[in-house]
């Protein structure tokens, strides 16, 4: 565990230059992710602090960052991230930069405002946009298309997405 990591290492510091206390101004904190859209928020909070705090002007410029891991996932097949469930959300580098471009104001400790749909009101949106008979007729690309955009406009998760409105992945993702 991160506690267990941080305890054996602040023992190893004090014990190499000879001091006792506390290396690090509070505990660990942490939260769980809940949903996408918060798993996405924290990316770009993670990946933004170093901008934030005047230690670079750049995410890619921070070299302890897993940004440039992400970066890479586009390039070649030798990343040590999982980039599969980054690829959902960004289809290419570009998308992926422009998301990290945009820069959050929130505290993310603290994130509450997430917004709540029903499965109805999420099909009333959807029905807004388009029938459903509509939506099968439409190319699997297009379907993928719309369920992001809808993913981006709600930020309800695509999982929860599919779920309420009782589309399959297999409807509009492609396979392999």
């Amino acid at each position: 565990s991160i506690k267990r990591i941080t305890v054996s290492y602040v023992q190893w510091f004090n014990r190499k230059h000879n001091r006792v206390g506390h290396l690090f101004q509070n505990r660990y904190k942490s939260e769980p992710i809940e949903d996408e859209r918060y798993l996405m928020a924290i990316l770009r909070y993670i990946h933004q602090n170093p901008i934030k705090a005047g230690m670079v002007k750049e995410a890619s410029k921070y070299s302890w960052s897993s940004y440039n891991e992400y970066l890479k996932m586009y390039n070649s097949n030798n990343y040590l991230i999982d980039g599969e469930i980054m690829k959902a959300y960004f289809d290419s580098k570009k998308s992926f930069i422009e998301f990290h471009n945009q820069m959050s104001k929130e505290n993310y400790m603290d994130y509450e405002n997430i917004n709540k749909y029903s499965d109805d009101e999420l099909l009333e949106l959807f029905k807004k946009k388009i029938s459903i008979d509509e939506f099968y007729k439409i190319s699997l690309t297009d379907r993928a298309k719309f369920i992001k955009d809808l993913y981006h406009e709600t930020g309800v998760s695509i999982r929860d997405l599919s779920r309420g409105l009782g589309i399959r992945k297999k409807y509009y993702r492609k396979s392999g």
